[in-house]
């Protein structure tokens, strides 16, 4: 065997069947061994020190289950008022929508007016003196026209 036993071999060691190279090793390295009987006493005394905890009285459980029921209440009081904190945002951001959407809108779309109303419209433009395309332009030809006429 070469150096010293690794992690695994002492593993094996603290086990209660090491391997024959493992045992023979054991038995001719003073340093390894020791290494051994200083965990396999901190496994012992572990052990031991959680046989003693586990016998605790009933009223000791109670006392630790109590304990906890306390701490998790209290981080549970903690985080509660958070819990409704993003509704408010949803409605504001709802109403910022629904105002944006319908500022949007528009009010009359083309080729939705009624019959009548477009009835009235071509009875109307029929009887102008200028085609409703050209209305706007009737003020700039009406001064021109009136200017002609001062001048002759």
């Amino acid at each position: 065997m070469r150096g010293h036993l690794t992690d695994t071999e002492m593993a094996q060691a603290l086990g209660e069947v090491p391997p024959d190279e493992v045992h023979d090793h054991l038995a001719c390295c003073p340093t390894c061994r020791a290494d051994r009987d200083r965990l396999q006493t901190a496994l012992t005394d572990l052990a031991q020190q959680m046989r003693t905890r586990a016998g605790r009285p009933e009223a000791a459980w109670d006392l630790q289950a109590r304990q906890i029921r306390d701490r998790l209440h209290e981080r549970q009081s903690r985080v509660e008022p958070w819990r409704w904190a993003w509704a408010p945002a949803v409605v504001g951001l709802a109403a910022l929508v629904g105002i944006w959407v319908h500022g949007q809108s528009p009010r009359g779309t083309p080729g939705t007016e009624t019959d009548d109303a477009l009835l009235v419209a071509v009875e109307r433009s029929i009887h102008a003196a200028v085609p409703a395309a050209l209305r706007p332009a009737e003020l700039l030809v009406g001064e021109v026209g009136g200017r002609r006429t001062e001048a002759e």
